[in-house]
């Protein structure tokens, strides 16, 4: 029994000293050098800096903040953010992970469930990464009902998820609380009633409604999905059956000569496409 205490009181002298050790090293909290150099103050420009894409500009901010008080939540929702924006998503959920942890105040909860949001629509890391997002939604919404950013980054989720209705109405409540994202709102609302009026009918179209610049070939895809080219084509083009004789080694040569126009695009994802197009006379 006395062994068995001595050896108790040993580990628990060892795990008081590495305690103490650890404590020691840990770095102290930087010291503000102006009434400026805040937590908030940092989180307000890093935000500013994520909206302008200048993401390692951001990352400073919100490191700043950190440097100063290790568990201040915005600060690692905005990491996360920064990380989400980069496409680094593992780090981008630790980070937003942490964040949530921290937050105390109905403020930085807000800002952790907007964050959430935005992460979970930009990486769709998980399978029902829209109804996580709705969730989010309804959870910031019963702290502030009149919460911009929340309505304004929903919107958002559901544009990626091509519910173009449920986005304008989003968007369109932005509008009516005249507060934050207004002219972002503005400019996504209209942009979401000229992709109504296109009315985009597939998968392809709704995706393509999205870019802001397509390339040929994204172009050659939505013809062929969305406008049926080669249906089209065929319904308008009278058959004529041609009986004239026709020497083996000059058609080959022909049949050859038109799959050259296309070798470029050998090895491109949307090849059939392209040459969809092709035989149809695109240029």
């Amino acid at each position: 029994m006395f062994r068995s205490y001595t050896i108790n009181k040993g580990l628990f002298l060892t795990a008081l000293f590495t305690a103490v050790l650890l404590f020691a090293c840990a770095p102290a909290p930087r010291t503000p050098v102006s009434q400026l150099d805040t937590p908030e103050h940092h989180v307000f420009t890093g935000m500013k800096l994520l909206d302008e894409e200048k993401y390692a500009d951001a990352q400073r901010e919100f490191e700043l903040a950190l440097g100063i008080d290790k568990k201040f939540s915005k600060a690692w929702t905005g990491l996360g953010l920064v990380k989400t924006g980069t496409a680094d998503y593992k780090d981008a959920e630790d980070f937003i992970e942490k964040g949530e942890k921290y937050a105390k105040t109905d403020d930085e909860k807000l800002f952790s469930h907007v964050g959430k949001i935005r992460y979970l629509s930009q990486s769709k890391s998980e399978k029902k990464w829209l109804a996580l997002c709705k969730d989010e939604f309804d959870d910031a919404v019963k702290i502030d009902p009149k919460h911009a950013a929340a309505y304004y980054f929903m919107g958002m989720a559901y544009k990626q998820a091509y519910d173009f209705n449920a986005a304008g109405q989003m968007f369109t409540r932005v509008l009516e609380l005249k507060t934050d994202y207004v002219g972002k709102a503005d400019a996504e609302w209209n942009f979401i009633q000229k992709v109504q009026r296109a009315m985009p009918g597939t998968a392809t179209g709704k995706q393509i409604a999205l870019v802001e610049k397509i390339t040929r070939a994204d172009a050659a895809a939505l013809f062929m999905e969305e406008l049926k080219i080669d249906v089209l084509y065929k319904k308008r083009t009278p058959k004529t059956y041609d009986t004239a004789f026709k020497d083996p080694e000059k058609a080959a040569q022909k049949a050859k000569a038109i799959k050259l126009t296309a070798k470029d695009i050998a090895d491109h994802p949307l090849k059939v496409d392209i040459e969809g197009i092709l035989e149809h006379g695109g240029r």
